[in-house]
Formats: structure tokens, C-alpha cells, sequence
């Protein structure tokens, strides 16, 4: 099966040669001839799972004892749907003139293994890797591919769409000359076994805080066209590589670890200083000092084009968020913001810290209020000492003096003084409401422990989300991932799982438990739909960081 389906899915298109291929697929250079015209385009079929099926139709990526066949369907699934998504963004900006055009998609289920091809439809453009190779790039071109996918960015952002893989081979050229940027994800390995996070290739472009697992927005994709242009301007040696000899393996490590550990970037060889200038702001370590926008980019490249450029003076162009606060755009859209605020009004509600902007009678009815506070609480203070003193205690005799000590006749000198009463004791009602108010804290003191029993304790009631995964390294995920099965009383063959979940009061209550082989022969399966999906996105984090 694979691109021998076209003529079924697009009978009206034939397939004249393969033009690319890779661990993702194979992609095909196709026409159509109606009415004497030829029209060309490209087909990319995708193939998941990219790995052989094992002889029980079960992908090899998956353990078919430990998840059975109905996880390894869902989870592949999965997959299938992240790429569809991917596809509609592409759908969404065909057409646009610095995107590449997708013009139509279908997706085959296979009928007798567990796996799917995805056909992708699009224009057929030049890849820029086959452009550069036949002809030196000047400076001008440069600036002309920088401002060109700047301007696919600025669309991007305007959809709120990150592209997170920009690279040379992911940027494609038309007959006239136009660079376009493509595969947004569709190319990317969605499998453990590929896209590995520790493989070289993956970090040749990739924005430091995406590596470190911090938090990033469109900052990350200037940075990533920031290094491509560098090595363009560079005898295509990415930045800490030698432009002029040889190297290996381990200084190619060498320079990622550099670079992504922040020391600061040599200018590239071949750039002029004004355009160093603008590569190495794109470039910077801390993702606040580059520029916020891609339309800042294009306008400092047109800048450097033009020779209106000005070299910073500041050193390490620190005045690049200086910068900012006069531009009067976005730090997230590019839309227009009002004031000193970083973001706009709509940004400003996702991302930003709020601004609070007070008129001095406001500041003077604040002010008010701290003052009474501080008087109120001085009053407080002499009633709180009074108080403590007249708490019971035991008083130090003191000398009396003898005009008082001859006792009134007319009272008796064991009297008690009639004021003093005694404190009555709780009626039934009191009891009752103290009991059930003690009832109620101890239920939510068990809640407590039980709470602190679980990695995700809700992953059996809600779809869990890429911020409940954000900071669980790969044991925690495989414990939240288990922790759904643990629940329906399975046990594990693994004797760190099966201690960790031993010593939780919850799990040695439950009753019965399975083995896994019977765990997944139960029929209907135990787990619900909402611990189905959560299963497949955790594995999917799993895969990322495994």
C-alpha cells in the first residue's frame, strides 16, 4: 500500500517520479493533464505507524501485554488526528504567498494490520536545500529569504500559530523566486523512536528555553530564522563551528551545548556588521532581548537592505526591549497596545501581567485605608494585652496593709462575691453541630492524603492537558500513566511500579486485583473513554522526552 492508492483517492492524477523521502514518508511529483494543460503539484504520503507490525498485527513501537491491542489502535489514532489538525492550519493559508499551499488531504485506514497513510496534496516548489546547493547566496538574497518568512511569521502569528521547526529544510522556493515555509508539524516524527529530543539534528536550530522546558511563544521561531540566516552568512557553519575547517561529531555537540547554554554568538563571517547586528538580536539567549515580532524583524533586514540601519551601542543589543516599549506594538501579536504595556488588550488577558494604571485620588483614598488599618490596629493592641491579663492565673501574694486587714462585720469571710457564674455546659444541639463540623474536617483531611497518593488525581474524570504535564519528568509520567490502570486494580510486573503503588492505602484496598494478561482480557474494558485519551497523551509526552 502507499502512493500506488493515488489513482483511487485522485484518479485524475499520475504519479511521474519520486522526488523526496525521509523517515516520515516519501514525497511524489505528480500531474494532470485536462484540455491540453499540464498541471503539477506534490504528493507527501505519510505513513503510521512508520515502524513494522509484529505478527499479531500490533505495531513493534507498542507492548501489546502491558497495553493491549485497543490502546496501541487509540493511541496511534492519536497521532493520526495531531497530523489532520496540522494539515487544516496549512488548508487554512493556502493561497498565501510565503506559505506553502496544501491543496487537498485524505487519510486511509489500512484493514488488515493497525496503521494509516495520510496523502497530502500540495504545490510543487523547489526545496531550498536543492535551491542553495546550485548557487552562492549573497547577502541580499539573505535578507530577502529573512524577510520573506518573516512575512509567513507575521501570518502565523495572526492565527496564533507557533511553527517551533524552522530550518533549511523546511523552506521551499517558487518559479519567481519567493522563499515559502512549510511543513508545520506534518513532517515531524510524532513516534518515541523518532524526533528524539537528544538527537543532534533536532537541536541545530531549536530556541534554548524549548530545550529547557520553560515557556515560549513566537520569540522561539525568530530565534530559529535568526540561525538560519547566520549559517547562511557563515560558510554554512552553525554558530562556535569552525567556518573554515574540518569537524566532527563532537565539535557539532560542542557548539549546541554553547549555544544553548547561552554564551554569546562570534558574528558570522560572511555578514556585513549592520546585518551581524540584526542576526545576532534574532539570536539572543534571553528571548526578551530579541525581537518580539516578526514584523520587527522584516523592518530591521528592510532597514540593513535600504543602509538605514544603525548599529546598537550598548553591547549584546540590550536595548532591544528598550526598543520595544516605544514601539507601540504587541509583544505577542503586533497588533497595536495602548501605553507602556507590553501586550495588547487581548494579549494582555493570556499572557501578560496586568498594568494598573491609579489617579491620584485613588492613590490618596489607598492611602486612607492604609492609615486607618495602622490606627486600628495600635487600638487593637492595648485590648488584646488586657485581655491576656485578666486570663485566670495564680496571683503573687502581696503584703497588706494593716488598716485593711481588720475584716467589715457585716461580711462573712468565706462569702463568694454573687457576680461570679458559672460557665453553663453545651446543650445536645451544640454537641451535635461540633460532631459533624469535626465529621467534616476529618473527610477533608482523608481527601488531603488521598490527593497527595495520586500524580494526577484527576486523570480519571477530565482530559489532562500539556500544563498538567509540564513539569513531571519521565518516572512521574509513567506513574500518572499507570495510576489510571491502578485504579481498576491492575498489577504490574514491574517491581518499582508495583512498590510505588503497594505503599499507597488506596490501591492495597482495592479488590479484586488482575494480573496484566487477565487485566486486558476483561470485557467491556475497564477503563473509560476520558482514561483512554489521557493514556495516549501522556505516552505521548513519554515519547518526547524518552
Amino acid at each position: 500500500m502507499g502512493i500506488e492508492q493515488l489513482s483511487t483517492i485522485w484518479p485524475e492524477w499520475n504519479v511521474v517520479e519520486q522526488i523526496g523521502s525521509g523517515s516520515y514518508g516519501k514525497v511524489y511529483k505528480v500531474e494532470r493533464r485536462e484540455h491540453g494543460i499540464v498541471n503539477r503539484a506534490a504528493v507527501k504520503v505519510i505513513t503510521i505507524p512508520k515502524n513494522s507490525v509484529g505478527s499479531d498485527n500490533t505495531a513493534v513501537l507498542f507492548d501489546k501485554h502491558e497495553y493491549g491491542d485497543s490502546i496501541s489502535h487509540s493511541y496511534l489514532e492519536s497521532m493520526v488526528t495531531d497530523f489532520v489538525n496540522e494539515i487544516k492550519l496549512m488548508v487554512s493559508m493556502k493561497h498565501t504567498p510565503y506559505i506553502v499551499s496544501v491543496e487537498d488531504y485524505k487519510v486511509i485506514e489500512k484493514t488488515e494490520v493497525i496503521g494509516w497513510d495520510i496523502f497530502i496534496r500540495m504545490e510543487l516548489l523547489t526545496s531550498f536545500i536543492d535551491y542553495a546547493s546550485s548557487r552562492k547566496l549573497t547577502e541580499s538574497d539573505v535578507i530577502k529569504l529573512g524577510q520573506d518568512l518573516c512575512s509567513g511569521l507575521e501570518l502565523c502569528a495572526s492565527k496564533n500559530i507557533i511553527h517551533r521547526d524552522i530550518k533549511p529544510e523546511n523552506i521551499f522556493v517558487t518559479e519567481q523566486g519567493s522563499f515559502k515555509l512549510g511543513d508545520f508539524g506534518i513532517a515531524k516524527e510524532k513516534n518515541s523512536d523518532a524526533m528524539s529530543m537528544t538527537a543532534i539534528g533536532t537541536f541545530k536550530y531549536i530556541a534554548p528555553e524549548i530545550v529547557k522546558r520553560e515557556k515560549y511563544g513566537q520569540t522561539v521561531d525568530i530565534y530559529s530564522l535568526g540561525i538560519v540566516l547566520y549559517r547562511l552568512l557563515n560558510n554554512n557553519r552553525l554558530p562556535f563551528l569552525n567556518p573554515n575547517g574540518q569537524i566532527n561529531y563532537q565539535d557539532d555537540r560542542a557548539a549546541v551545548d554553547k549555544r544553548i547554554n547561552g554564551e554569546q554568538m562570534p558574528p558570522p563571517m560572511g555578514a556585513s556588521p549592520e546585518m551581524a547586528d540584526v542576526i545576532l538580536r534574532a539570536c539572543q539567549y534571553e528571548s526578551a532581548k530579541r525581537y518580539q515580532v516578526a514584523t520587527e524583524f522584516k523592518k530591521a533586514l528592510e532597514a540593513v537592505r535600504a543602509g538605514t540601519y544603525v548599529i546598537s551601542q550598548k553591547g549584546n543589543l540590550d536595548e532591544n526591549v528598550e526598543m520595544q516599549k516605544v514601539s507601540g506594538l504587541c509583544s505577542k501579536c503586533g497588533k497595536k497596545r495602548v501605553g507602556e504595556n507590553t501586550y495588547c488588550a487581548s494579549c494582555d488577558k493570556l499572557f501578560g501581567k496586568k498594568t494598573i494604571s491609579l489617579s491620584p485620588i485613588q492613590l490618596i483614598a489607598i492611602a486612607a485605608v492604609l492609615v486607618a488599618i495602622v490606627v486600628l490596629f495600635f487600638a487593637i493592641i492595648p485590648s488584646l494585652l488586657t485581655y491576656e491579663n485578666e486570663q485566670p492565673h495564680q496571683p503573687t501574694p502581696v503584703p497588706i496593709p494593716t488598716i485593711e486587714a481588720t475584716p467589715s462585720p457585716t461580711m462573712q469571710p468565706e462569702q463568694l462575691p454573687e457576680e461570679i457564674e458559672e460557665t453553663p455546659l453545651p446543650n445536645d444541639e451544640q454537641i451535635r453541630q461540633e460532631d459533624e463540623y469535626t465529621n467534616i474536617l476529618s473527610d477533608e483531611l482523608e481527601d488531603m492524603v488521598f490527593v497527595i497518593d495520586f500524580i494526577l488525581p484527576f486523570s480519571s474524570t477530565r482530559i489532562i492537558t500539556d500544563t498538567d504535564l509540564y513539569d513531571l519528568d519521565l518516572w512521574e509520567l509513567r506513574i500518572a500513566r499507570n495510576e489510571i490502570f491502578a485504579r481498576h486494580g491492575r498489577l504490574f510486573n514491574d517491581p518499582a511500579l508495583d512498590d510505588w503503588f503497594m505503599a499507597r492505602d488506596w490501591y492495597r484496598e482495592i479488590s479484586p486485583k488482575f494480573t496484566p494478561s487477565e487485566f486486558n482480557a476483561l470485557r467491556p474494558n475497564p477503563l473509560s473513554s476520558i482514561e483512554r485519551a489521557n493514556v495516549d497523551i501522556i505516552m505521548v509526552r513519554e515519547s518526547i522526552l524518552n
